[in-house]
């Protein structure tokens, strides 16, 4: 009995020690911060991934922002939902603020939101003054999200994400917004009425960031989707992390994965500068 005790005891140290030695479970959660020269620091260049030697130790890693944290990060944003609906706005401003090592406030202002210029039209704005027809309308959240970096993928060449999340209740989600549907132009209409719809964005998307591992003012953040599925969907080891669209129009609701899709005005990634060099830190 004391050997069959044993053996079971040993095969589940070994198994515990197995888990324990898996690259997953020595992977740290990345963080933002300064790696600043010093005296004497624990790291040996100014990335501060590389441990110190006697002779190389001159510099130091220090988690969360310096004295200027402020960034706005810009570009163009569209959502579409897994059934092809769409909103398509143009100029989308997030002014943000880190607030810690991992955690960040996200505003987010879409402007001139709606939908194509011929055909059944759209103009989208999150209160009555934010719609103008035909106009200026805006979509923008009512109050700071929070947002907080993880790891999408780790290994040799680490991949990191930030999650923007929608607000705890009583807040019904990250966005919510109006929609006017017109038709353009009026001779293909066939009398076709102005119509409503009410659309709420919830739960949260994660955009990969970088650079990684490497002091900038420059930072490139990925917002990607295919056909309504945000790419990635979640970190690694997590939970799904997706958007979700509730839209009501008169007859109908719909629940669909909605993706959010963000450029620069030349098709490339968003990004955001800041006033003072920062690192996002997954070594």
């Amino acid at each position: 009995m004391k050997r069959v005790t044993a053996t079971v005891t040993s095969v589940l140290v070994a198994s515990l020690i197995a888990v324990a030695i898996t690259p997953s479970a020595f992977a740290e959660s990345p963080e933002l911060g300064r790696c600043i020269k010093v005296t004497t620091g624990k790291f040996k260049t100014g990335t501060c991934t590389t441990p110190a030697t006697e002779t190389e130790n001159n510099w130091e890693w220090f988690p969360g922002p310096g004295p200027k944290p402020q960034f706005v990060m810009g570009g163009y944003m569209r959502f579409k939902t897994v059934g092809d609906r769409r909103v398509n706005c143009g100029v989308t401003r997030l002014p943000g603020e880190w607030t810690g090592p991992k955690t960040a406030l996200i505003e987010i202002e879409m402007q001139g939101c709606g939908g194509p210029d011929a055909g059944p039209h759209m103009d989208c704005g999150t209160t009555p003054e934010d719609i103008v027809p035909f106009g200026f309308d805006v979509i923008h959240t009512l109050h700071p999200i929070e947002a907080e970096l993880g790891l999408i993928k780790g290994g040799a060449t680490p991949t990191v994400g930030l999650e923007l999340k929608s607000p705890p209740p009583p807040e019904p989600g990250m966005l919510q917004f109006t929609c006017y549907h017109v038709c353009l132009p009026e001779p293909l209409c066939n009398g076709v009425e102005v119509r409503q719809s009410e659309w709420i964005i919830s739960d949260s998307v994660i955009a990969e960031v970088q650079p990684v591992d490497q002091m900038t003012f420059k930072t490139r953040v990925y917002v990607v989707s295919e056909e309504g599925k945000q790419v990635p969907e979640s970190f690694e080891g997590g939970p799904k992390a997706t958007l979700e669209a509730t839209i009501a129009e008169p007859v109908w609701l719909f629940k669909e994965q909605v993706g959010l899709i963000g450029e620069s005005g030349f098709s490339g990634p968003m990004g955001y500068e800041t006033e003072e060099k920062l690192e996002i830190k997954a070594s």
